[in-house]
């Protein structure tokens, strides 16, 4: 169901993590209703197949299962932030 991946990556977040229900609150309106069969088993079976190429990491907090994309991104924000400085 590749729409349905890519509005996955479009809802997940690089900076905070999102657990089901938050996930489905933050689906695009027009793309769940012309898509009335998604289901939470749909969605947690991508979820695992996103995880599985390494497109998102998955990690419990006080028993909740949360997903966040994760920073591909090598330098760390002081680096970052000096590079863009000097320009």
């Amino acid at each position: 169901m590749e729409p349905l991946r890519e509005q996955l990556l479009m809802t997940l977040s690089f900076l905070e993590p999102m657990s089901i229900e938050m996930i489905f609150i933050d689906l695009d309106k027009e793309f769940t209703l012309d898509n009335p069969d998604i289901t939470m088993d749909v969605v947690l079976k991508e979820l695992r197949a996103l995880q599985v190429e390494k497109k998102l990491r998955q990690f419990k907090k006080d028993g909740q299962i949360f997903w966040i994309k994760p920073n591909k991104s090598k330098k760390n924000l002081w680096r970052r932030i000096l590079n863009f400085i000097s320009g």
